[in-house]
């Protein structure tokens, strides 16, 4: 039973690591793209932004027989001359979210003469939601006079998620109805908030454990709620 988790975690942690680079630029960095407009009025709500280094570009979006069109001459030019100081400009683009997620933490409470319980078991879980980044983009002055472009992320996410965990099994959560002791294979279902700040993304999970082996019907845990810690890295 062991060893099947070990192979899932290695898995887990390989679509990890292959997916760094793809989560950084599609999420995390504020790149040219379409994004929904609320800083220039006359934009409208759908523009395309073009990211150069010393300048962002606005142009308006419009809809012709359902064909997007984007405008050839921008609504709206900041740079570092153009950017008003102490003000943030904050533009979103929501999209569906894919991630992996582990839940290092879950908290169970307290049932069938148990105690509330901390655990720190194996999991690793498929999360599918909806997202909304914001990109707040500010200049300020460095105290040399000079103008820097700043540029935060935010993220937030809402949805489901579903995957396996390992959890003990022995004569204390089974009403005493067994006599040995083991981890077994435990599936879990849940809805988790997400939340992103530039590189890092954390929340919280209520989930729902189910043992998949005949013990199922003395594991007191089976269908009960838990509160977990949740992190993970985003794989679209």
């Amino acid at each position: 039973m062991k060893k099947y988790f070990y192979i899932i975690g290695i898995l887990i942690l390989t679509i990890s690591t292959s997916c760094t680079s793809l989560q950084e630029s599609s999420k995390y960095d504020f790149e040219s793209s379409k994004y929904y407009n609320t800083v220039i009025p006359q934009a409208g709500n759908k523009v395309y932004i073009d990211v150069e280094e010393d300048s962002i570009k606005v142009f308006p979006i419009t809809v012709t027989g359902g064909t997007e069109q984007i405008a050839a001459v921008p609504a709206g030019i900041f740079t570092p001359t153009t950017g008003s100081y102490d003000r943030n400009y904050t533009f979103h683009n929501p999209s569906f979210d894919l991630d992996i997620l582990t839940m290092p933490l879950k908290y169970r409470f307290k049932t069938a003469g148990v105690p509330q319980q901390l655990t720190t078991n194996f999991n690793g879980n498929v999360y599918l939601g909806f997202r909304n980044d914001m990109y707040s983009i500010r200049y300020d002055k460095s105290p040399l006079g000079e103008t820097e472009r700043k540029i935060r992320h935010v993220g937030f996410s809402l949805g489901g998620f579903a995957g396996l965990s390992s959890e003990p099994v022995n004569p204390w959560v089974t009403r005493e109805m067994i006599d040995l002791e083991y981890d077994g294979m435990v599936f879990s279902t849940g809805v988790a908030g997400i939340i992103g700040f530039n590189g890092l993304t954390a929340g919280l999970a209520l989930g729902f454990d189910h043992l998949l082996d005949t013990n199922r019907q003395h594991w007191i845990y089976q269908g009960k709620p838990w509160i977990g810690l949740a992190f993970g890295i985003n794989l679209n």
